[in-house]
């Protein structure tokens, strides 16, 4: 749950974010990320740990008081709980003094191997030093991982699309241009979500102004305009398909069945690929460990009901073990 006043503190950075050169509107940034180095940097694991950015700050998408300051957090070696619980602290005075502090991704060596197995390369591209640290991605995730990738930015990007739709523009098309689609005509500022749920059913569906591309459009609309109660209702997952489609949000639910249709497989695959290089870069950083295995629980018995992929569940069986080292340490 996001504090108050760093709501508020973002709530004024958005406002003012039109009106900010980019010159001047990194200042902020560059404060954080020299904050939280000079922080974390009394935290030694066989040497301090790296920090640097990621995502839209490298990129010309990046917008002042708009976009987040997502982090990659390199430990040199395994941290501790007890330098964990001091990490988490760290991070929570950055974020109080920094409301633009973002999504803070944290690693170390004994994961490599498995992360880069299962990293999206279309989101190991955006942070261009940890593909550097991985190797680059080992190109054996399975699925439609172009689908996962946009799904993810759908996911991450919902609220803004709905309360500042034309300052979003430039950032998908460089999504769409990056897994191969084709820039949208954004002329319609009506239109811009739309557009993007169509192209996400593309890139889904893999049959453009197929029926199945136009009723996920239609799913994907109905969801993320819902309230986060109807969101969240495991019937509405259901009825939806959306089981398929974010799995992440679902997988608790009972009864699945395996998906009927070629493309549901593809990128069901691919999102349970993405969740566990996912959690393998939160899970040094979660405080409720006990709550993060019931959640890879129940993606292991979704992932072995709705496709039996034995890579899935050797990751899975990968990541429930760096879990428990934390938890019973």
């Amino acid at each position: 749950m996001t504090s108050r006043p760093r709501r508020v503190g973002k709530f004024l950075l958005h406002t003012a974010a039109p009106f900010i050169p980019k010159s001047i509107g990194r200042l902020p940034y560059t404060a954080a990320l020299k904050t939280l180095g000079t922080l974390l940097g009394q935290i030694s694991t066989a040497g301090p740990p790296e920090i640097w950015p990621r995502n839209s700050y490298l990129s010309e998408t990046f917008q002042p008081g708009r976009s987040d300051l997502d982090v990659t957090i390199w430990f040199p070696a395994t941290p501790c709980p007890k330098q964990l619980r001091l990490v988490r602290k760290i991070l929570e005075i950055t974020r109080t003094a920094f409301p633009l502090l973002g999504e803070a991704n944290s690693y170390e060596p004994s994961t490599t191997k498995t992360t880069a197995a299962f990293m999206n390369r279309f989101l190991l591209e955006r942070d261009p030093k940890l593909a550097i640290k991985l190797g680059g991605a080992e190109n054996k995730t399975p699925g439609n991982v172009a689908a996962a990738f946009l799904l993810r930015a759908l996911d991450s990007d919902a609220g803004n699309l709905k309360n500042y739709p034309m300052s979003r523009r430039e950032k998908w098309n460089r999504h769409l241009s990056a897994v191969g689609l084709q820039h949208l005509d954004f002329a319609d500022p009506a239109r811009i979500q739309d557009n993007i749920y169509n192209a996400v059913a593309e890139a889904v569906t893999g049959s453009p102004s197929s029926a199945d591309a136009r009723q996920t459009a239609v799913v994907l609309k109905k969801y993320f305009a819902a309230p986060y109660e109807t969101q969240r209702n495991g019937f509405f997952g259901q009825q939806n398909e959306l089981h398929f489609l974010l799995p992440h949000r679902y997988c608790y639910l009972p009864g699945v069945s395996p998906p009927q249709k070629e493309w549901q497989r593809e990128v069901v695959l691919a999102q349970l690929a993405w969740e566990i290089s996912g959690l393998l870069s939160q899970y040094l950083l979660f405080s409720n460990g006990f709550a993060l295995l019931e959640h890879v629980d129940n993606l292991t018995k979704f992932a072995q009901a709705v496709t039996g992929n034995p890579l899935l569940e050797d990751g899975f069986r990968v990541l429930r073990e760096k879990i428990q080292e934390l938890v019973f340490a």
